[in-house]
């Protein structure tokens, strides 16, 4: 019976400190954030993404094949710590101005492109 109220304490506690953790990270990456990032058959995606309350709007555009951006919305997932999942993609938060886009497995992908998208302060 011990062991079953120490495991039921654990949960409880566990789960407060990752709520706890999830407002203050949101608290960190709230903001905009812009960058072109590498596109196989353009010169580009131009993203730029606006990050509010645990939510998120994204804009998209290929540079030269699209004349009008993509716009989605949706919530943010925080998958684990300085990580998040905006739609599909996995993004790293680094320095607190930087979002760096994970591979789908959520590693870093090695190249000597740019995957970031950087902070913008008005």
């Amino acid at each position: 019976m011990r062991k079953i109220w120490f495991g039921v304490l654990a949960v409880f506690f566990l789960t407060g400190c990752g709520a706890d953790f999830a407002k203050s990270f949101e608290k960190d990456v709230i903001g905009s954030y812009v960058g072109v990032l590498p596109a196989a058959d353009d010169s580009g995606l131009a993203l730029t993404l606006n990050i509010h309350e645990g939510a998120y709007t994204l804009s998209s555009k290929f540079i030269t094949k699209q004349k009008v951006p993509t716009v989605t919305k949706g919530r943010i997932v925080y998958v684990r710590k300085n990580v998040l999942r905006i739609g599909d993609s996995l993004y790293e938060t680094r320095d607190g101005y930087e979002l760096r886009l994970l591979n789908p497995a959520g590693k870093r992908i090695r190249s000597k492109l740019n995957y970031s998208l950087f902070a913008v302060w008005l």
